[in-house]
């Protein structure tokens, strides 16, 4: 894993070449399975290959080449909606077989939780739980062999209008993957004793 780690790298640019559906779906998978506090959940994605879209993300993206030039985009939203979320964890606890009566005490302290938070507040840590899910992602991608570069430069606005994302959800978090374009530079990483306090 350490070494996998130390090949991946941030792709600038993309060659276009299409990357199969098959890795796409393993690498959704990887974010499906990803942990979260509470078990919230709270991602959602957006799957973009087509060039027409990726063409009108592009100065939305600060003209990024990695968004015109990728396979594919996912772009990473995050719920905001309290009862959607808890909704569709209530949906998969009972799926489990967890009783209802235990599962309701569960969301209900939940709820109170997140509810506890101001808007801001409570954006923050629902995307913390979502950034969880990219790092799942960067790595899958880099295990199949599928280059990557997370971008957090965007106008939030533009992509919502685009994409039709209603005001329940952030747009957390773009990811484009693909084929790199150039070789990766150097690694330069901060020493373990400079993040060890």
């Amino acid at each position: 894993m350490l070494e996998l780690l130390r090949r991946r790298f941030c792709a600038k640019a993309f060659t276009g070449e299409a990357i199969s559906e098959e890795k796409v779906e393993q690498i959704i998978e990887a974010i499906r399975l990803a942990p979260s506090s509470y078990n919230l959940q709270p991602w959602r994605l957006k799957i973009i290959k087509d060039p027409e879209t990726k063409e009108a993300l592009y100065p939305a993206s600060y003209n990024q080449k990695q968004i015109l030039t990728a396979s594919h985009i996912i772009v990473f939203l995050t719920s905001l909606d309290i009862d959607e979320i808890l909704g569709k964890l209530k949906k998969a606890r009972l799926k489990a077989g967890t009783p209802e009566a235990q599962v309701d005490s569960y969301l209900q302290g939940l709820r109170e939780f997140l509810e506890g938070m101001d808007e801001q507040e409570r954006r923050a840590y629902l995307e913390h739980q979502t950034y969880i899910a990219l790092g799942f992602a960067l790595i899958e991608a880099a295990y199949l062999g599928v280059d990557s570069c997370a971008i957090g430069g965007f106008i939030e606005k533009d992509y919502r209008k685009i994409l039709g994302i209603p005001e329940s959800y952030g747009v957390s978090v773009v990811l484009p993957l693909g084929k790199a374009a150039h070789p990766p530079r150097k690694k330069i990483r901060l020493e373990k004793e400079d993040i060890i306090l």
